[in-house]
């Protein structure tokens, strides 16, 4: 199943690029051609897939991962925003399954759909794969059939595609390629189409990159330490990708059994000195609340007021406190003192 999609970018909707789209219910995320992303100016971050296919198993392929990309039917009647999907170099795909009205004119059955087709393109690039994590496109909604084994044409939102062997005035003794399924099989060798089950595997070095870019400056000796190595093999056995798309990962604390000091005085201390600044300056008052609204809304967990009191040796505040960009003296951080001491404990 393959139709004609618009292509473009949520933060760029005037920019639009017509390619062509394989609907795919046995893969379980979606693709985009690199090539289409260098189009689109889209820059995402690097991971690594262990792609399962007919031919191999867990194969490691180096991929990044695009957000916000948006698709529309031809008539641009229908748009819906993609999933994340990752970057190939390549979706083997065959062009003889893009939909014409040519073919659908050799199948009684398909005659009413004819006109309902876009006319052939044969510039335009198959770029994009999208699997059953995107079931409002995938889901057909509507089917004409003819006999039992008389190709079938199919409706998604974003329009009709034509399913089975369609060319009756193919030349038979042209047998050097067929399509069977995902598979494209020629004479002289086997190409395989994507695989049906697709894994993230989830980069302890990267996200080590990641958590040291806040630090500018920051430099790492090429060895790593005994606790380095334990550091990575905590974050490599212990990160899990939740339902929203973001990573869980624990905190690499040094003693497992380590009892931490009940410093709630020491936060609610940094909190009034806060408050007092905050009377003073409201511009930083401003700043500040616009900032840690984010951290509420995006990233903070409220605690359950059960919890409020408790004092096991577990539970610790975290005093914060801003800092504003040396450049841009309206740019404030807020940043959270993880080494302040209590009781002369860390």
């Amino acid at each position: 199943m393959i139709v004609p999609v618009w292509v473009r970018h949520i933060s760029k909707p005037s920019q639009e690029v017509l390619q062509y789209a394989v609907l795919d219910d046995q893969s379980n995320v979606s693709f985009v051609l690199q090539s289409l992303c260098e189009q689109l100016d889209l820059q995402g971050s690097p991971t690594d897939l262990l792609l399962t296919t007919v031919q191999e198993r867990n194969v490691h392929t180096p991929s990044s991962r695009i957000c916000g990309l948006e698709v529309l039917d031809f008539n641009r009647e229908h748009a819906v925003k993609l999933p994340m999907l990752f970057t190939r170099d390549s979706i083997p795909a065959s062009r003889s399954q893009i939909p014409k009205a040519s073919v659908a004119q050799e199948w009684e059955h398909l005659h009413p759909i004819a006109d309902k087709l876009m006319q052939y393109e044969p510039d335009v690039e198959i770029s994009l794969l999208i699997g059953n994590n995107c079931p409002s496109i995938v889901r057909p909604r509507e089917l004409v059939v003819g006999k039992d084994d008389d190709p079938y044409g199919q409706r998604s939102v974003m329009g009709w595609g034509i399913v089975g062997k369609v060319c009756k005035s193919t030349n038979e003794s042209d047998k050097s390629e067929a399509v069977c399924n995902k598979i494209v099989i020629s004479e002289a060798h086997e190409h395989f189409a994507f695989s049906t089950k697709v894994k993230e595997i989830i980069n302890p070095q990267r996200i080590i990159k990641v958590l040291e870019s806040d630090f500018v400056g920051s430099t790492r000796s090429k060895s790593y330490s005994v606790e380095d190595k334990r550091f990575l093999s905590i974050l490599e056995n212990s990160i899990v990708k939740r339902a929203d798309g973001h990573y869980e990962m624990p905190l690499p604390l040094k003693m497992e059994r380590l009892s931490l000091s009940y410093n709630h005085q020491l936060a609610v201390k940094r909190w009034h000195q806060l408050l007092a600044r905050f009377k003073k300056n409201p511009k930083f008052l401003e700043d500040y609340r616009v900032f840690m609204k984010d951290v509420i809304d995006l990233c903070a967990e409220k605690v359950p007021p059960d919890r409020l009191k408790v004092q096991d040796g577990r539970i610790n505040y975290v005093p914060h406190t801003r800092v504003y960009h040396p450049r841009k003296k309206d740019q404030i951080r807020v940043v959270f003192d993880c080494s302040a001491q209590f009781d002369g404990l860390p």
